[in-house]
């Protein structure tokens, strides 16, 4: 008589989480790869803006003209201090979602030990069955020969 084990169902349902927990991860990182280049172009143009100044400058520059860079350059900087608060936040979301599918293949690993294991003492049981079967069918085989 066999006993069937609830293990292969843990196991599938462990395996659609980490599943979904990939795809999640994998969204995740696309996103953050996004908010990386964001704070790329952002810090790019701030530069550009303020190599243009210094040139400017250097060749004179009347003060509403300065104070006008001034204040883009100001408003680009809190930008630039926005962008990097998003990359901070989004590689946050990156770890909790790497964390989670780690944490369901493991716990599906762990399964798939356990149904082994239990294969493992199933196929045992069955082969030591068998060779009583097969000892008690010789012992009456050599009682008849008798």
């Amino acid at each position: 008589m066999t006993v069937k084990s609830s293990i292969p169902i843990l196991i599938e349902l462990t395996r659609r989480k980490s599943d979904k927990a990939a795809i999640l991860l994998s969204q995740s990182n696309a996103d953050y790869k996004q908010e990386l280049e964001k704070l790329a172009l952002l810090e790019d143009y701030r530069n550009h803006y303020g190599e243009q100044l210094e040139i400017k400058m250097s060749s004179g520059l009347n003060i509403s003209i300065y104070n006008n860079y001034q204040t883009f350059l100001s408003n680009l900087n809190k930008a630039v201090m926005q962008q990097k608060h998003a990359v901070y936040c989004s590689l946050q979301i990156v770890e909790n979602y790497r964390n989670e599918w780690l944490r369901y293949e493991k716990e599906r690993l762990s399964f798939n030990t356990l149904n082994n294991r239990n294969q493992l003492v199933i196929r045992t049981n069955e082969n030591k069955t068998e060779q009583k079967q097969n000892d008690e069918l010789s012992s009456r085989a050599q009682q008849v020969k008798l």
